[in-house]
């Protein structure tokens, strides 16, 4: 089955240090779509590496939450 991954507006309207930009949607999918495989754990990790390796120095600008899931097809 799928994974699920929910995530706050802090994760997107980080601004990056090198950049002076906000990570975004299209950063954001793209980090997603590099995980291999569909393991929730997996992706939090690597939204939330993407995310700090976006930020640099710059200071936290928002609350950020992520939430990865994927449901269990037990009935």
């Amino acid at each position: 089955s799928n994974s699920f991954v929910i995530a706050t507006d802090g994760l997107t309207t980080q601004v990056g240090s090198a950049e002076r930009r906000v990570f975004g949607n299209r950063r954001f999918a793209e980090a997603l779509d590099h995980v291999q495989g569909n393991d929730p754990n997996k992706l939090a990790r690597t939204l939330a590496k993407a995310l700090k390796d976006w930020q640099g120095t710059e200071e936290r600008r928002d609350d950020v939450t992520v939430l990865a899931f994927k449901p269990s097809l037990k009935g």
